[in-house]
């Protein structure tokens, strides 16, 4: 059964850089641990001032990153995103992955840590998929999305669609389908988000007035593999 999930969020400053399954049937998804309370706001050896701002990843200098997370919206400001550097150290709430595509430096794995630890004590028991950012570059379209495994099994993800809408008035701005092939499947840790870097053709230019951006996500296939390996 094809799985449906609807995240939205506010419009930021923000830009995304254009850097350079299995076989049986699925089951449900354990619940994990009750979260205990985030340490990752806590970054040790910040920068004085903004620095990296070119960092691979999302960039932004003005204003806020809104991040919506089921019933929960938190700000990372600018100021608190780019003090962030290759040295800071960041708690570990959660374990985070970076597709390959983002050619995270530390500074980039760093920034998507601390990202990982605000999201932490807003999941829920159970897979999830949550945009974070969405940009329109020429004829592409890049989003960031976060995919949520806070469950003590990896799971591997197959057939897995994006469909971005920005309003008003309410516009497809891209749709499109990854990972369709089991050579192609990804593979989510358990205890573990992995921020992917999807880049579609654009349907239709965004609204010149917008100001929220929604994420419609939906998968045909959610493999647990339990605790061994994924194939």
């Amino acid at each position: 059964m094809r799985r449906t999930v609807r995240a939205f969020s506010l419009s930021a400053l923000i830009s995304v850089v254009m850097v350079g399954c299995s076989s049986g049937s699925s089951h449900d998804i354990a619940p994990t641990s009750t979260p205990t309370p985030t340490t990752g706001t806590s970054v040790v050896s910040r920068a004085p001032s903004p620095t990296q701002t070119d960092a691979p990843g999302i960039q932004f200098t003005k204003g806020s990153l809104s991040v919506p997370l089921y019933n929960h919206t938190f700000e990372i400001s600018a100021q608190d995103w780019n003090t962030i550097t290759d040295t800071s150290v960041v708690p570990r709430d959660i374990g985070v992955s970076l597709d390959s595509d983002f050619h995270a430096a530390q500074t980039t794995r760093n920034r998507f840590q601390y990202l990982a630890d605000r999201m932490f004590p807003f999941i829920t028991h159970r897979f999830g998929a949550i945009g974070i950012a969405s940009v329109v570059k020429g004829t592409t379209d890049v989003a960031v999305v976060a995919l949520i495994n806070p469950t003590d099994n990896g799971y591997q993800l197959t057939g897995f669609n994006e469909t971005i809408t920005e309003s008003p008035p309410t516009t497809t701005v891209a749709s499109a389908n990854f990972y369709t092939t089991p050579a192609t499947a990804l593979t989510i840790p358990a205890h573990n988000i992995y921020f992917v870097r999807l880049s579609a053709s654009v349907a239709a230019a965004p609204p010149p007035n917008e100001t929220a951006t929604s994420y419609h996500f939906s998968w045909d296939k959610l493999y647990n593999c339990g605790q061994a390996a994924c194939p």
